[in-house]
């Protein structure tokens, strides 16, 4: 049986990045952009982009800096990787408009329909795009933590940054972008028991944006807590993230 969905190789950007469709769809359509996490793949975010292409988004994969098949670390679990992995997180954000960009002038996306999502390392780069472009409709986390700066002094496997790294690391940290954010739809999901990214993090961050910029605009942001789940997206997950982008960015803003 034929495909309902197309898969097509293409370059957003400069960035190498895989575009999902509904089959036969032409033109412009609202439009995911979604990152896999660190060691992973584009490949490995096609079962979650097939399910929300089959409710008639686009979904443009593209590979993290130094992943897939941008030159791609020899081991991301020792230290020489950890070092690089603020300046990969924070080089994604910044080709987060770039992709955007491309694809509007492409045609495969409406200007005023791009949301984002991502898990782990991804969901911090759509939760920091979240913050730094206003045209962003809405974002999705999955098992990420939305505080840099508290998260690199915690468990990144490296020295903590100082200097002009920290400055800089600042700039994207989603915690420091609540009101830059606010009130556009943000869903972060996370197991109770992830030993790799501590729910605290997710736990602080919207608690502090609950206190302020969220307050007025509860159901825009809303975090799901999984009882006894590690590091991992269940197919739960993924049908409430397209729960989600129905939701919030089927209409006109």
């Amino acid at each position: 049986m034929p495909s309902l969905i197309s898969v097509e190789p293409t370059r957003l950007g400069g960035v190498k990045a895989l575009n999902l469709f509904p089959r036969g769809l032409a033109g412009p359509a609202p439009t995911i952009i979604m990152y896999h996490g660190w060691m992973g793949s584009k490949d490995g975010m096609i079962p979650a982009a097939e399910l929300l292409a089959c409710h008639g988004f686009r979904v443009i994969l593209p590979d993290l800096p130094r992943h897939g098949e941008r030159d791609a670390l020899p081991n991301y679990q020792d230290r020489a990787a950890y070092e690089q992995f603020w300046a990969i997180i924070m080089q994604a954000v910044d080709e987060v408009a770039a992709i955007a960009k491309a694809a509007v002038s492409q045609g495969l996306s409406h200007p005023s329909a791009i949301g984002i999502a991502g898990s782990s390392a991804g969901g911090m780069v759509a939760a920091s795009a979240l913050g730094r472009y206003e045209w962003l409709r809405a974002a999705v986390g999955h098992i990420t933590c939305p505080c840099f700066e508290w998260l690199d002094g915690i468990s990144t496997n490296a020295d903590p940054l100082t200097g002009d790294d920290l400055a800089r690391l600042r700039t994207y940290d989603p915690e420091r972008l609540i009101a830059a954010m606010a009130p556009r739809p943000l869903l972060l999901m996370h197991g109770s028991a992830d030993t790799n990214l501590p729910v605290a993090g997710v736990r602080r961050f919207v608690e502090r944006a609950r206190a302020d910029a969220y307050a007025d605009h509860p159901d825009q942001l809303v975090l799901t807590e999984l009882p006894r789940l590690d590091h991992w997206v269940t197919i739960g997950m993924v049908g409430t993230m397209r729960q989600w982008f129905e939701r919030w960015m089927r209409d006109e803003p």
